[in-house]
C-alpha cells in the first residue's frame, strides 16, 4: 500500500473512531448499526493510538530540554526564631506558643479554641 492509500485510509478511519468514541451507544452496538467491521474498527484504532504514541515519544526526546538545572538556597533569617515565642499558654496539655507577630484576629480565633478545650 502506498504512502497515499495509506493516508486516506487513516483519515476515513479517524473520522469513524471520533464518531463511534462521541456516540452514547456502546462501541458494538453503534458498528453493527453502521455496518462497520469490529475486527477492522479496532485495528485501525490500535494502530492510529499507536502511531499517535511513538510520535509524542518522538517529540518528547526531541523537545529541549536545560542541560542543567541549578538551585540556590534560601535561609531564613536568624531574627526570626533566635528570640523564641514572646508568650506560651498552656491548658489541659495544650502548648501554644505566639510571637509578637500575630494578628489581633488569629489571637482572638486561638483564644476561643483553646476556650472549648
Amino acid at each position: 500500500m502506498d504512502h497515499m492509500t495509506h493516508q486516506m485510509r487513516e483519515q476515513y478511519w479517524r473520522g469513524i473512531i471520533k464518531e463511534c468514541n462521541e456516540s452514547d451507544e456502546c462501541k458494538e452496538k453503534w458498528l453493527t448499526e453502521h455496518g462497520i467491521n469490529s475486527k477492522s474498527f479496532y485495528y485501525w484504532q490500535r494502530k492510529i493510538r499507536s502511531d499517535g504514541a511513538l510520535q509524542l515519544v518522538a517529540a518528547q526526546a526531541s523537545a529541549q530540554l536545560p542541560e542543567q538545572c541549578t538551585f540556590s538556597r534560601l535561609e531564613a533569617p536568624a531574627a526570626l526564631n533566635a528570640a523564641g515565642p514572646s508568650a506560651v499558654i498552656h491548658k489541659d496539655g495544650i502548648t501554644i506558643e505566639l510571637n509578637n507577630d500575630i494578628s489581633d484576629d488569629l489571637l482572638i480565633r486561638i483564644m476561643k479554641a483553646a476556650s472549648h478545650v
